[in-house]
């Protein structure tokens, strides 16, 4: 079945937040956030962040129900790419330290 997605596929590259529940000492605290790289369709965005899906409806890709969605910080995206054009060829607005794939 190839059902017509109207939204961009796309890798992002980002630093999600993190915590610990046990006791440790101020010198021993690492002090880093954690790098994720996140595939899914750019179904919404606002001047904060981002949405994503990785799984979406075929009967109805544009209006329909969508599942394992995810909203993601702008400021904490580092690096993205499209890996499939949709209907809007918007970039992602946000602060990018280097393309994904650049290193």
């Amino acid at each position: 079945m190839s059902a017509k997605i109207p939204f961009p596929l796309v890798l992002i590259e980002w630093e999600d937040h993190w915590g610990d529940g046990k006791w440790v000492s101020p010198d021993k605290m690492e002090m880093k956030p954690e790098l994720c790289l996140t595939v899914g369709w750019l179904v919404k965005e606002d001047e904060k962040g981002v949405m994503l899906a990785s799984c979406i409806d075929p009967k109805d890709p544009e209006t329909g129900a969508m599942g394992s969605t995810q909203y993601v910080v702008k400021s904490c995206i580092v690096s993205q790419k499209v890996l499939r054009k949709g209907k809007s060829t918007k970039a992602i607005v946000h602060r990018v330290e280097r393309p994904l794939g650049s290193e």
